[in-house]
């Protein structure tokens, strides 16, 4: 992973309501109460959960084998349910759960995955993850945390792993304050 530039919080939470806007619908919330509303709807898509200050820049994920190397929380029971779950919080583990067991193309509840490879397979990969859609990373001791884009990275990652062609894309990177 390359680090690219300093960010902000300011600049995560931007891309995020830009992003929960398209979906749903909703008004995105003055700067001010950004964070604030968040963290009382999705306290774990903040980094630590808003519990501990953070260093924000922008990184590049310059390399198939750095994609692959991202880890997914398991939360709840959705990697369960989707039959994806194998015991590895890998990005490439994940991925290739959801080949082998035809993710894709065999369930019907495939949420924002579903959504992403079906377009990606016709429009390809380039510009994906650009702008609004970079996902939020987060380092932790041992891993670097998906907090923010799953339902993009693993249809990004398993595309490639079918066939297409990787493009380097840029990430939010936060790292506690030591």
């Amino acid at each position: 992973m390359n680090i690219i530039k300093p960010s902000s919080a300011e600049e995560y939470l931007d891309s995020f309501w830009v992003r929960e806007s398209r979906k749903s619908c909703r008004a995105v919330p003055p700067p001010e109460k950004q964070q604030a509303i968040l963290l009382q709807h999705w306290p774990y898509k903040f980094p630590f959960e808003g519990k501990r200050d953070v260093i924000w820049h922008i990184c590049q994920i310059p390399s198939i084998s750095e994609l692959e190397l991202l880890w997914m929380h398991k939360s709840g029971p959705w990697l369960d349910d989707h039959r994806l779950w194998r015991g590895s919080h890998s990005l490439v583990d994940l991925a290739q759960a959801a080949i082998d067991t035809r993710f894709f193309t065999q369930h019907h509840d495939r949420g924002s995955c579903g959504k992403n490879y079906d377009r990606w397979t016709v429009t390809g990969l380039k510009g994906q993850l650009d702008g609004h859609e970079s996902p939020l990373l987060v380092q932790y001791p041992e891993h670097i945390d998906i907090i923010d884009g799953f339902g993009r990275l693993l249809p990004y990652l398993a595309l490639i792993r079918e066939g297409m062609e990787f493009r380097p894309f840029e990430a939010y990177f936060a790292r506690p304050v030591r």
